[in-house]
């Protein structure tokens, strides 16, 4: 059996051990952004949302590997976007689509933003379509236009009708309507009104309620400055 040299074994160490801290490091650029540190989330892989200041959403859209979006702005794909005062995008729609549906816009917002990243040409590899990534098969359930052919409104009051469906349907447990709105719900009811044992479904679930937690605060937060502005 032939021996390795001592500084050979010493030189493959060394080699070992910097390509693990290389890839801690890659990983540690992945999780975080310059001077906003732990405070900095990814939402669905999509966008990004920092929490370092309490009226104030900063969201970066980045590329994800389960949707194939149409053309958009670069800066609405590369650059950090700033909805002061707890804005976020389409907030009138969703606000228009909450009172007819009776949800918490917080709630459609933590969808939008798991779903698509507020991508309104966000389209997966199953088919699902638009803001709130609504299946073809779904769609016609409520509307004879074709799912991509709803406008930007159109994407969110039907996504936010098929929500509330499924709110209805398990008797308002927000949790079992959102395992049902990834996985349908023939899959809860499957497993005893239960969230299905699917991984995505079941980080799909907690993450949207994370985020619907945190849109809660944003917009709660926003709406008491702007009383306090008039």
């Amino acid at each position: 059996m032939t021996k390795t040299p001592t500084h050979r074994l010493h030189g493959i160490a060394q080699a070992v051990l910097l390509a693990t801290m290389a890839v801690c490091t890659s990983a540690d650029a992945e999780t975080s952004a310059p001077g906003t540190g732990a405070m900095v989330q990814p939402l669905a892989e999509q966008i990004v949302l920092d929490n370092s200041n309490d009226l104030e959403l900063v969201i970066s859209n980045t590329n994800s590997e389960d949707a194939d979006s149409a053309p958009a702005a670069p800066s609405s794909r590369t650059n950090l976007s700033k909805w002061k005062n707890g804005t976020v995008p389409y907030q009138a729609e969703v606000q228009a689509a909450a009172e007819a549906t009776s949800l918490d816009p917080a709630l459609i917002h933590a969808v939008i933003a798991t779903e698509s990243g507020y991508n309104p040409s966000a389209l997966s590899r199953k088919g699902a379509y638009g803001l709130m990534q609504v299946l073809p098969a779904t769609a016609q359930t409520m509307t004879a236009i074709p799912v991509r052919q709803w406008s930007v409104p159109q994407q969110i009051l039907w996504g936010s009708h098929y929500l509330k469906k499924m709110l209805d349907m398990f008797e308002g447990n927000v949790t079992l309507a959102l395992a049902a709105y990834n996985a349908g719900p023939q899959a809860v009811k499957a497993h005893q009104h239960a969230v299905p044992p699917f991984a995505e479904t079941r980080q799909y679930v907690p993450k949207v309620l994370g985020y619907y937690q945190t849109f809660k605060t944003r917009l709660t937060a926003a709406s008491y400055a702007g009383q306090r502005g008039n």
